[in-house]
């Protein structure tokens, strides 16, 4: 008997620096690519150092982002903004919507654990998919 196959994905809300306009912007990112119809629209992208005083290795430079157009599909994408093209804090609850309506699972209680194990990033939540 084979057993699906169960993938667990913490989701985060994290700043970014947008080297264009110079801004900081929180978006959401993943700690992995995840399965199922969410993973067309992750992108593994390299951003700069949020601070000249912060030392970063490559692992911290690289996130998966979660892309905007996901919920959205305005024509505001072509700007170069990261808060145009990436989700932030104000599309959570599409998000999660987009979750539960494709078959992912909230982790509550994995969430709860997790949450108190990272001090630069806050979790949003932890979620499985089964394939």
């Amino acid at each position: 008997m084979n057993l699906p196959k169960k993938q667990i994905v913490t989701m985060f809300l994290e700043p970014i620096l947008d080297p264009f306009f110079k801004s900081y912007y929180e978006v959401i990112t993943l700690s992995n690519k995840p399965n199922g119809p969410l993973s067309s629209f992750v992108r593994l992208l390299s951003f700069p150092k949020l601070s000249e005083f912060k030392s970063y290795d490559c692992k911290n430079q690289c996130s998966f982002v979660l892309l905007k157009s996901m919920h959205s599909q305005s024509s505001h994408f072509h700007s170069n903004s990261y808060s145009c093209k990436y989700s932030g804090i104000e599309d959570i609850s599409e998000v999660l919507s987009f979750l539960l309506s494709n078959g992912y699972v909230i982790e509550n209680e994995l969430t709860k654990i997790t949450s108190k194990f990272h001090d630069s990033r806050k979790v949003i939540c932890v979620f499985s998919y089964s394939e």
